[in-house]
């Protein structure tokens, strides 16, 4: 006689969504997918191994999950994982959809594999347990048809009772008394619901999977959050649900990208997957038909495997309702999320932007100041159906691309023009003047920032605040040295402002002074110069001669014909803008500072090194005063001073001040910024005066690196660094790489400065020096 417990009769009958317990599940549906993943190529044994176990077919042993197996499950191995370790030792678990913690379930967006991954863990673990239990839990009643339908399967005498309570009772007691069981309940998104259902005490254990996030109510504190796919799993799945194992790299690629657009969300693969194959279609193809149709690709296509019951078009819109019944604020700010970038909205952005967002989220927000619980309730009512995922360190939350596709599908197209506006107004509010002490907050804005700006375009936004926006963005990307889109922002900026009702002449000139500075930074000093001009008459057609924006004007004009090696222009240019800034009652003194610093500049290639070094000196003792000693501005000046003395060949002096200007731009703006690698080619050019030539190749080629990341590649400072590795070759008898690099750096100073500016000509000078003692 067996030593096992007595867990009744093992026949099946009754109850919904029960199936036979013997393991031989062979409905149309199974056979479907065992089919498909057959044609697939796919492996079968593991799967096979599973259904042929002796533990749904042994006497004793009960079973109602109600679908099979996934042929093409992917990934969780590391979920899975952790539910055995946690069911090891403890009797709830609960399948959300976030981070792995002990003693949790699984908790997650709809769409995501919660119940394809509490399937997998049945089927994998069955011969764990006597029973393994599955009840469908997201309605009152559809928990009440489960319970009856397990009191039948465990011939509980109360399985026939009229009323539903007794039998919900006797399934308790049972529960209550019978180890070796796991009992699962499916979609259990209403947590309130389930403490009628459970007893005090599991004498088994308990997986939910549900897209609530919290179960205090029945003693689950922590749930199992289960996220979407990863990239490589996502392509995996797409490859092997389709029978493409053998797909080229082009259709590899698009298999890639589309698990990227679809942001690696099961059910979204897994339609996707059906359609290719119901119609025999390439991943390029579907890639670009998605790309235009969107949502609206999902609407006619629905998953065939994975236990999916709703499409990606439909899964969530219960969680939506729930929403919009409880909180107004919660479904304002939803919906202008959906036109935020997905990932990493910062709360700040929610914060800074709630006016903007509506008028509901500031009210809800109002008392934030004295009360910042008031966001966490706010959020809260989104993070409990799992439509957000919040990074509580960060202070950030994220919507899946699809959640923000599904909102958006569900907006006429004057709807989506307005939520947009309401994200650009939100980014506009929250995004701060452009300035190192605030580079932190401009960055974490950024991705934001850079989807309101395709918004605009996209819309044709004209309002005044956009313009100023894309004029801050640009800036910000400009100082930071990603320069791939900054002229587009410039442009777009100059042009709302040029054709508003009435011409903003501050903004025009603003947006065009910075739009030279990017031309000028660039290396594109032709279209600089007249932009620079423009802005000069600007200026002098709005205020009197002496007002401080005409002396930055005058500066930044002097700045660009300094780099032209237009030194005698730059000089008197400097002279009247400082006389400017001085006659102020308020005077600027970072700008002043500045000034200086590029004045002492132009007396270094005036040979002028007595006054280069008095006004360097000057403004650095200017600055000292007013910023902090390691503040990126004060490394201008450094640096500046250092050329001073490097120029007088007081080498040692030069090389403290190069240090020091070095290690504050690391420091402070990155090692890859170009203002980095311009005190790198400093450094490097001095120890090539010195003969230490491994330290000077050392930081030429570093700064080269710097500077090809950032620049193209006929950028003048590009040419510098290449000029700078010739000499440093020469002096180590490396002829032919030295003669190939004057080449190189000659041709782009032709090109971009012309032959008759002064590095251009001293370059050719040292050429022709280095060929007739090399006889080259």
């Amino acid at each position: 006689m067996s030593d096992s417990p007595d867990y009744g009769p093992t026949h099946i009958s009754g109850g919904q969504g029960i199936q036979s317990g013997t393991g031989n599940t062979q409905n149309n549906y199974f056979t479907l997918n065992l089919n498909q993943a057959q044609a697939a190529g796919v492996d079968l044994a593991p799967l096979i191994a599973r259904l042929a176990s002796p533990a749904l077919s042994e006497p004793g042993r009960l079973w109602n999950v109600p679908y099979p197996p996934n042929p093409f499950f992917t990934g969780r191995e590391e979920i899975l994982a952790n539910l055995e370790r946690t069911l090891a030792s403890t009797q709830k678990v609960a399948l959300t959809q976030a981070y792995v913690a002990k003693n949790q379930a699984i908790s997650g967006l709809g769409g995501v594999g919660k119940t394809q991954t509490a399937i997998e863990y049945a089927y994998r673990h069955r011969e764990q347990y006597h029973a393994i239990l599955w009840a469908q839990a997201d309605t009152e009643t559809a928990l009440n048809s489960s319970f009856r339908g397990i009191a039948v399967l465990l011939d509980l005498p109360e399985k026939d009772a009229e009323e539903i309570s007794h039998v919900r009772e006797a399934v308790k007691r049972w529960l209550t008394e019978k180890p070796d069981y796991l009992l699962i309940l499916d979609n259990a998104d209403t947590p309130d619901l389930l403490a009628a259902y459970l007893p005090l005490h599991l004498a088994g254990h308990l997986l939910l999977t549900s897209r609530a996030r919290h179960f205090g109510t029945i003693n689950l504190p922590h749930p199992t959050i289960l996220l979407v796919l990863s990239e490589k799993e996502a392509v995996a799945f797409l490859l092997q649900r389709t029978d493409r194992l053998d797909a080229d790299e082009a259709e590899q690629k698009a298999a890639l990208e589309l698990a990227q657009e679809m942001g690696c969300l099961p059910l979204a693969l897994e339609q996707a997957g059906a359609y290719l194959c119901e119609k025999q279609s390439t991943f390029q193809s579907y890639l670009a038909s998605y790309r235009k149709r969107r949502i609206r690709l999902f609407q006619d296509t629905k998953a065939e495997t994975g236990a999916y019951e709703k499409t990606v078009a439909t899964t969530w819109s219960l969680n939506f309702e729930a929403v919009e019944q409880e909180s107004e604020a919660a479904t304002e700010l939803l919906r202008v999320s959906a036109f935020f970038n997905p990932n990493g909205i910062p709360e700040e952005l929610v914060l800074l932007g709630a006016s903007e967002i509506g008028q509901a989220v500031e009210a809800a927000l109002t008392d934030y100041d004295e009360d910042p619980l008031l966001m966490d309730e706010l959020l809260d009512h989104l993070a409990r159906y799992s439509l957000i995922q919040r990074d509580t360190k960060e202070r950030t939350y994220d919507v899946h691309r699809l959640v923000q596709a599904v909102i958006q599908h569900g907006m006429d197209e004057q709807t989506r023009c307005i939520y947009a506006k309401k994200s650009v107004l939100a980014v506009a509010a929250a995004f701060p003047k452009p300035d190192y002490s605030v580079w932190g907050i401009c960055e974490r804005l950024l991705p934001h920032a850079i989807i309101c700006s395709d918004h605009i375009l996209i819309y044709q936004f004209s309002f005044l605040s956009a313009a100023q926006f894309l004029n801050s963005t640009a800036y910000y990307l400009h100082d930071r040295a990603k320069y791939s889109i900054v002229e587009q922002l410039y442009l777009c900026a100059i042009n709302i402002y040029k054709n508003s009702k009435y011409v903003d002449q501050f903004g025009v000139a603003a947006s065009v002074n910075n739009l030279a500075a990017f031309y000028e930074d660039e290396g594109f000093y032709e279209k600089a110069e007249p932009l620079y001009e423009e802005v000069l008459c600007i200026y002098k057609k709005i205020y009197w001669r002496n007002n401080p924006s005409v002396a930055i004007a005058m500066n930044n004009l002097g700045g660009l014909f300094a780099k032209q090696g237009k030194y005698e222009r730059a000089e008197p240019l400097y002279l009247q803008a400082l006389d400017v800034y001085k006659q102020q009652p308020l005077r600027n003194i970072s700008k002043i500072a500045t000034c200086m610093t590029n004045l002492a500049f132009s007396y270094i290639k005036l040979h002028k090194y007595i006054e280069a070094e008095m006004m360097a000196l000057e403004a650095l003792s200017i600055q000292e005063k007013s910023i902090e000693l390691n503040y990126p501005e004060i490394a201008h000046s450094v640096n500046t001073l250092a050329t001073v003395y490097f120029s007088q060949g007081d080498y040692s002096k030069a090389e403290v001040m190069y240090l020091k200007a070095f290690n504050i731009r690391k420091e402070r703006i990155g090692i890859n910024h170009p203002e980095t690698a311009n005190s790198a080619n400093c450094l490097s050019v001095l120890y090539y005066y010195q003969a230490r030539y491994e330290d000077a190749e050392l930081l030429c080629e570093q700064g080269l690196l710097i500077r090809r990341r950032v620049f193209a590649n006929d950028h003048p400072d590009i040419a510098s660094s290449l000029i700078t590795l010739a000499n440093i070759y020469e002096g180590q008898g490396r002829y032919e790489d030295a003669n190939q690099h004057y080449i190189h750096g000659l041709s782009i100073y032709e090109k971009t400065l012309g032959a008759k500016h002064p590095i251009t000509m001293d370059t050719n000078t040292n050429y022709q020096r280095f060929r007739q003692i090399r006889q080259m």
